[in-house]
């Protein structure tokens, strides 16, 4: 941002009131100024060094100030001038004033937004109640017009009146010292209390602050009955009465604006804990979805495994179960075994295979669809007949019964 430095105290203007440019950080209560020296970042790492991780070693502190009792406000349109319409005013206890021109509208709401805040959290409210033995024109010296009544108050005024007009004596109120009226200095500590318990302060000293001015308001009346128009304490009394009422209400303008701030950060602050929780139970119901998908799809799986393993022991029983119905051999006339290929793995048996095979003795006198007889087994048979181990020559073989 672009800074000027205006005032530095009420009466005291500033060295140096130029625009200037600054990196500016608002933390903890307290706003501080840098500037980066460009020329030790070039010759040293280069420019890139420059807002790097470690920023601070290439910057340059041009003040601070504490935000405790100060009050920031945007400039309206147009702005400090034409050439600098986004810039917002904060203004310090001892009558110090800076100018701060940011890039943007919103940028200028949101620091306003920011310093108003910290002020609100730093700044301790004042005690109130004091008494004091100094007269501005308001204390014990109007005590004796409170008391009396209408009349008699109307009477004396008129005859203080008939006897400064005639010069004949002093009016009494012109032997009265009346100091010249200074606002009180705030407290210059700050506050320990939390959020809550700050609102609620700042609310009391609020409350307190309005009462006061209405009080003071009161006072208005007797200090014209009290004080003679063309006397030198008519002039200091009512120059503090004014100097006051300018302060009560700069002062319940500045609270009020501590309150807001911090009751529109505590309404945002609710709002994102809702939104975060929303946000939450929404990923809960989604975890418990994706949840109940991946347990019914580990279920799935584990059933479609299990039924692929049930379905594999069933193709292994049924192949067990054919190989062993085709292993019944008869004697042949050849010197190897005939023994089935499905022993050897050359060709698995499909499921259905199993369905065409007759676990009955075989019908020699049994026919095919064709019908004629099943010869090729039955003339081996006779051929062979009755054939011990021992009795097996070359050439003979076993013939699968069953081929």
């Amino acid at each position: 941002m672009v800074r000027k430095h205006y005032w530095d105290s009420t009466s005291k203007r500033a060295k140096d009131k130029y625009w200037k440019e600054c990196f500016v950080v608002v933390e903890k209560g307290e706003i501080r100024m840098y500037k980066f020296d460009t020329q030790n970042s070039t010759g040293s790492s280069g420019a890139g060094a420059i807002g790097g991780g470690n920023w601070m070693a290439n910057a340059t502190a041009m003040g601070e100030v504490n935000l405790r009792h100060t009050i920031t406000n945007a400039l309206p349109p147009p702005g400090y001038n034409r050439s600098r319409p986004h810039v917002f005013a904060l203004s310090m206890p001892n009558g110090g004033l800076y100018f701060f021109q940011a890039g943007t509208a919103e940028l200028v709401d949101e620091w306003v937004s920011t310093c108003n805040y910290w002020a609100a959290r730093m700044s301790k409210e004042p005690l109130t109640g004091g008494v004091s033995n100094m007269e501005y024109g308001w204390g014990r010296c109007l005590e004796p017009i409170l008391d009396v009544d209408e009349f008699s108050d109307k009477k004396s005024v008129m005859s203080d009146h008939r006897s400064i007009m005639s010069g004949g004596s002093t009016h009494a109120s012109d032997r009265i010292f009346v100091n010249e009226w200074k606002a009180p200095i705030p407290p210059g500590v700050s506050s320990n209390l939390d959020e809550a318990g700050q609102l609620a302060a700042l609310k009391k000293y609020k409350e307190d602050l309005e009462e006061e001015l209405e009080q003071h308001k009161n006072f208005w009346d007797p200090m014209s009955k009290l004080f003679s128009p063309r006397s030198s304490n008519h002039t200091k009394a009512f120059s503090n009465w004014e100097r006051k009422s300018q302060w009560l209400l700069y002062e319940i303008i500045k609270y009020t604006t501590y309150i807001e701030c911090i009751e529109n950060s505590m309404v945002i602050r609710e709002k994102r804990k809702k939104e975060r929780a929303k946000l939450k139970m929404k990923e809960a119901e989604i975890n418990e979805k994706v949840n109940c998908l991946l347990a019914t799809e580990s279920t799935d799986d584990d059933e479609k495994r299990k039924e692929q393993n049930r379905a594999e022991l069933r193709a292994r029983a049924r192949l067990s179960m054919k190989l062993l119905h085709r292993a019944t051999w008869t004697p042949g006339d050849g010197v190897s075994l005939n023994l089935p290929r499905d022993l050897f793995g050359d060709e698995q048996l499909s499921d259905g295979e199993d369905d065409n095979i007759s676990h009955e003795p075989i019908n020699h006198n049994t026919k095919s669809k064709s019908g004629t007889e099943v010869k090729a087994v039955i003339e081996e048979e006779r051929r062979v007949g009755n054939v011990s181990d021992s009795n097996l020559s070359s050439g003979t073989k076993w013939v699968d019964r069953f081929a």
